[in-house]
């Protein structure tokens, strides 16, 4: 099969190659999440990517999943049924015609064991665990027990690809599986970009946000503890006649926050609106305990908005990469850790924008669409059946 050199920029923008006879790739989702969630949104990239290489991709995301979705069925058999009925909806031709089975969690489980298999892990379910649920809670154990034990399963015989390092160290520590490779997610950089000042007092004002002359923390995602739900209140508070929070994702804010005069909820934000959300804010915040490799923080970073980040998941990663934004990374999502960076910033804003400029080129260099495009091409075909 001809193959685009991946070491020149034309790679990503000559478009499929004329390859009619190759193979079909199956790329499976294995838990329900909404159109914008990290698993189908990395579903919908894989599947644009390998098409523009020539490979026919058919993605696939059951109804059947939604079963189950409450009370306790849901909390002990909810994804045992719904990673092992995959298999069953994949008819048995295009089974035959695939060379590769592209999965999340325990999508391939299930299938025929001599199906090539590449799992993407977005997410390990021991470290969501630990962060997520106090260790008497059911939910848990369930976690730690139920969930590892499926993940094992459907990573054994597998080829496992995770979307950080530390992910994939989560992996072989709690579920024992071995990690293939590394690959991270990426954004479109040509979408993604700083915009004009009239852009963001555009949406400034559509979403009745105070005027520029107001300072805007932005935290895109959904608003639970172990994301800094509770720091956002704290700093709602400490900062009132400063600091003005934005939260994008949930309709209604929860009670910690719903009351508090400098917080708005901004509920859903489109795709295609994304960039004005991100050039509207002066900072971009996600304290996170816990994360796989968030698109909000690439997507905060290549718009050049400069980030309050913990280290936490594939955050660990710009830690090592880069000097300039090191120095502004917390070890945790601890007050005392985070909170002076944004007091710095607030009284001195030169220093926030000075690190505009770096944040892009960082996402430029390690999360561009033409980097994601070679690495996958690279892993389907080592990986796929000759």
């Amino acid at each position: 099969m001809p193959r685009i050199a991946h070491n020149s920029p034309e790679a990503y923008l000559r478009g499929p190659m004329n390859t009619s006879n190759a193979p079909l790739i199956l790329n499976l989702i294995g838990v329900p999440v909404d159109s914008l969630g990290g698993l189908q949104r990395t579903a919908r990239d894989v599947e644009r990517v390998l098409s523009r290489e020539g490979y026919r991709v058919r993605t696939i995301c059951p109804e059947e999943f939604h079963r189950f979705r409450s009370g306790a069925i849901e909390g002990l058999v909810g994804h045992l049924y719904r990673w092992r009925s995959v298999a069953r909806l994949v008819d048995e031709e295009s089974l035959k015609e695939a060379s590769l089975v592209i999965g999340h969690t325990g999508a391939g489980w299930g299938l025929p064991a001599e199906t090539p298999r590449l799992n993407m892990w977005q997410n390990e379910s021991g470290e969501y665990a630990n962060w997520t649920w106090p260790k008497w809670h059911p939910n848990y154990w369930k976690l730690k027990t139920v969930d590892t034990h499926c993940e094992r399963r459907a990573g054994t015989g597998a080829h496992n690809y995770a979307v950080s390092e530390r992910l994939g160290r989560n992996l072989a520590d709690n579920a024992g599986l071995h990690l293939t490779g590394v690959i991270e997610n990426a954004v479109d950089t040509d979408h993604f970009k700083p915009l004009a000042k009239d852009a963001s007092d555009a949406f400034r004002a559509r979403y009745n946000l105070p005027a520029r002359t107001a300072r805007v923390l932005l935290y895109s995602g959904r608003p639970v503890n172990y994301k800094g739900l509770w720091l956002l209140r704290d700093w709602a508070a400490e900062f009132a006649d400063q600091l003005h929070i934005a939260i994008a994702g949930p309709d209604t804010l929860p009670p910690e926050l719903a009351n508090l005069p400098n917080v708005s909820a901004l509920g859903r934000i489109g795709y295609e609106e994304l960039p004005e959300l991100y050039a509207s804010a002066d900072f971009f915040a996600l304290p996170s305990r816990h994360e796989g490799c968030s698109y909000s923080v690439m997507e905060a970073m290549a718009c050049g908005v400069p980030s309050l980040l913990s280290d936490a998941g594939h955050v660990r990663t710009i830690v090592k990469r880069s000097d300039e934004l090191r120095p502004w990374i917390a070890p945790t999502s601890a007050p005392e850790e985070l909170t002076p960076h944004l007091r710095r910033w607030l009284e001195d804003p030169a220093i926030a924008e000075s690190l505009t400029e770096h944040s892009r080129e960082y996402v430029l260099k390690f999360h561009s669409m033409e980097r994601f495009q070679s690495e996958w091409a690279d892993a389907v075909e080592r990986h796929r059946r000759k």
